[in-house]
């Protein structure tokens, strides 16, 4: 059986964006090292809640160590 997380990227008002996007991707990292098998990123558009306008360009915050692809 195979272990993922899934992330949204919500930005609560009280919290800048940069903020937000940072501590999802630090938690990303830690769900590499804790052994899970991969992660799921939404993609939302015209809200206000959600950060995820584009998904696939996540992946390229991530540490060079990472061992996860973008397929």
């Amino acid at each position: 059986m195979r272990f993922g997380t899934y992330y949204f990227l919500q930005a609560p008002p009280s919290i800048p964006h940069p903020d937000v996007v940072r501590h999802e991707i630090e938690q990303m990292v830690w769900t590499e090292e804790l052994g899970f098998d991969s992660i799921w990123l939404t993609e939302h558009h015209f809200i206000d809640y959600g950060l995820s306008v584009s998904p696939a360009v996540i992946p390229f915050a991530w540490p060079k160590s990472s061992r996860w692809s973008t397929s």
